[in-house]
């Protein structure tokens, strides 16, 4: 009960369109997706790493924080909406079932540019934190309860967990690439990062 009502509040406040620029109207010339992968060099991992251990966050909160502040400038926003993934696994009986158990979750987070960088992290950090203790209760259960439209979430990031070994392995390829077609996705933009001994990698 208490997700739910969790997720009630939330909803209540509204949820804001990201207005992305574009090149063109989708309509204009139909669905295609291009991606473009670039790797953050090995000192400024270094530099992220040193943040992340003296303001006791992730990395992975470190790219979230990030990436709210770049959709900022380009929308022109200081309301922003981002989508991750949830694990969906928090209840230890469905940990050792085999299947896809991912949920939809909503970042919602007020820019203030006058706002030290520290304190806007510490404040993702713990929405990021709230966010994913009432993963229990779906927000796709909790609009369809009250009759209302998923909001529309033009950003998904996730950042895959590819276990120690991986961690301790070197990037091979550190060029950015670009790719002109790439299989179609349902979000506007879609960010996955993964961390390298030598970099972190992000398409």
């Amino acid at each position: 009960k208490r997700s739910l009502l969790f997720r009630q509040e939330k909803i209540q406040k509204g949820f804001p369109v990201l207005q992305l620029p574009v090149d063109y109207k989708e309509n204009e010339t139909g669905t295609g997706s291009a991606s473009y992968r670039f790797v953050v060099n090995r000192e400024i991992t270094g530099k992220l790493k040193h943040l992340v251990e003296n303001n006791r966050t992730s990395i992975y909160t470190v790219i979230l924080s990030a990436l709210n502040i770049l959709l900022s400038r380009v929308a022109g926003q200081k309301d922003i909406l981002v989508g991750i993934l949830g694990a969906g696994r928090e209840d230890i009986l469905w940990q050792d079932i085999v299947g896809f158990f991912v949920n939809t979750l909503v970042i919602d987070m007020q820019i203030d540019y006058q706002q030290h960088y520290l304190d806007f992290l510490q404040g993702l950090s713990r929405q990021l934190m709230s966010v994913l203790q009432h993963q229990e209760y779906p927000l796709e259960l909790v609009l369809e309860d009250l009759k209302m439209r998923f909001p529309e979430i033009s950003v998904l990031f996730n950042m895959f967990n590819l276990g120690a070994e991986t961690v301790q392995k070197d990037l091979q390829v550190l060029e950015p690439r670009h790719i002109d077609e790439v299989q179609e996705v349902k979000f506007d933009m879609v960010i996955h990062a993964a961390r390298y001994k030598n970099g972190i990698e992000i398409h």
